[in-house]
């Protein structure tokens, strides 16, 4: 599982109406790191061999597309929170990159229409800060 119990009760899902003025910046941190290290582990495997094992394992796996994107959303609410928190960028550009790859196998109107929200968020944070988002 991408996210814990735990995580989920400190870093909600954006949509859930939760009040997010009360972050905890610790545990968001410690979210953002551990999903900065799975992210780093997935690109690691999509970018390898085509034939390694695990490649076909995430290969068989579409409904992963759409635990990446709730990565996506809570990397980026947390940023809009506290702009201080740049690891969130991070996390949701690395994430962005294997939902581009899952859209690319497994097509789907929902989730292209999730993308181009996020990506719409990720060029205003470019726009509005100094350090540029890939």
């Amino acid at each position: 599982m991408l996210v814990s119990g735990g995580f989920r009760s400190s870093i909600p899902l954006p949509q859930s109406g939760v009040n997010f003025s009360q972050l905890d910046r610790d545990v968001a941190l410690k979210w953002a790191r551990q999903q900065n290290g799975l992210g780093e582990i997935l690109l690691s495997v999509l970018h390898g061999r085509d034939d390694s094992p695990y490649r076909r394992r995430l290969v068989k796996r579409p409904f992963m597309c759409y635990l990446c994107v709730g990565v996506v959303w809570r990397a980026l609410e947390l940023w809009k929170l506290d702009n201080t928190l740049t690891l969130a960028v991070d996390v949701a550009v690395k994430f962005r990159d294997i939902v581009n790859w899952y859209e690319s196998i497994w097509p789907c109107a929902e989730i292209r229409r999730w993308t181009a929200k996020a990506v719409g968020d990720l060029e205003f944070i470019q726009a509005s800060t100094s350090t540029p988002v890939v």
